[in-house]
């Protein structure tokens, strides 16, 4: 059979399962989730004030990152396939990402740099970079599972769209933690810390995913 034919038949077979691969993607994911909040809620703690917090501006830090995730099971769903590319998925992803940016230079425009420098110079800083990728591990690689059983025709960047969806979700998880709720703080840090876990993700699917 030609790589053509191949590609072909397997992206006919592949089509109508494109919802229950959003489906499967999640379910895989959740239990390492499930994990995540646990560590955060025995070892790094929940912020005494949540509740509080929940009902502020501050509850953007959670459901940012929580629309992002939502965003990253598609576009994982879509270049799972043979023939997967990013369509209505990017525009979302690109979006979200403007958003994101115009909140940050409206905070920065009103707050200034000194503001920024010693908010990203704070130990919190270190730890929202450390933590996200660490509570990100067993969700990304049981997506990364789910993953071997498709057949991307990038693996690469199939492995940091699956980055991408777990580490926005594990930001989600840590925002219960974390203290800071600026946007000259959650922004950067918090798109610093995704960028780790897909660039993890990019490293290991285009090993873990080439076929």
């Amino acid at each position: 059979m030609k790589t053509e034919d191949l590609i072909s038949a397997l992206a006919a077979d592949h089509e109508p399962r494109r919802h229950s691969l959003r489906a499967k993607v999640t379910l895989a994911i959740l239990p390492g989730l499930v994990v995540a909040a646990l560590l955060i809620a025995f070892l790094w703690h929940v912020r005494p004030d949540l509740v509080e917090a929940l009902q502020s501006p501050a509850i953007a830090k959670t459901i940012m990152p929580a629309i992002l995730a939502t965003f990253g099971v598609w576009l994982v769903s879509t270049l799972a396939r043979p023939e997967g590319g990013v369509g209505r998925e990017a525009l979302g992803l690109a979006a979200l990402a403007t958003l994101a940016v115009a909140l940050f230079l409206w905070s920065l425009g009103t707050s200034g740099t000194t503001a920024l420098r010693e908010t990203l110079s704070s130990p919190n800083f270190v730890s929202c970079v450390v933590s996200v990728p660490i509570l990100s591990l067993l969700p990304l690689a049981a997506a990364i599972v789910v993953l071997r059983d498709t057949a991307p025709a990038r693996p690469a960047l199939a492995g940091a769209g699956a980055g991408l969806m777990v580490g926005a979700a594990a930001a989600a998880v840590y925002s219960l933690h974390c203290p800071v709720d600026t946007i000259l703080f959650f922004v950067p840090t918090y798109g610093l810390a995704i960028a780790l876990v897909s660039a993890m993700g990019a490293a290991v699917g285009s090993r873990a995913l080439a076929w």
